[in-house]
């Protein structure tokens, strides 16, 4: 598991699954679960980088001030 607990898990994979970014297989017991938009990749890649370069200036997100 990934240290968190079963029901938050559960409930941020019926989210995933709703805006068609996840797929769900059910195999006896079991469900398996894959991402069906592999560029969702490439965001995890993106913030490992991020995360590498240590804190520094934040970067504009380009949103109008609120």
């Amino acid at each position: 598991m990934v240290g968190a607990d079963v029901s938050t898990v559960s409930k941020h994979l019926t989210v995933l699954k709703n805006v068609g970014l996840a797929a769900d297989e059910k195999r006896g017991p079991q469900v398996f679960y894959s991402l069906k938009a592999p560029c969702a990749l490439q965001f995890f890649t993106c913030v490992e980088s991020v995360l590498a370069r240590g804190t520094g200036p934040a970067l504009p997100m380009g949103l109008p001030p609120g």
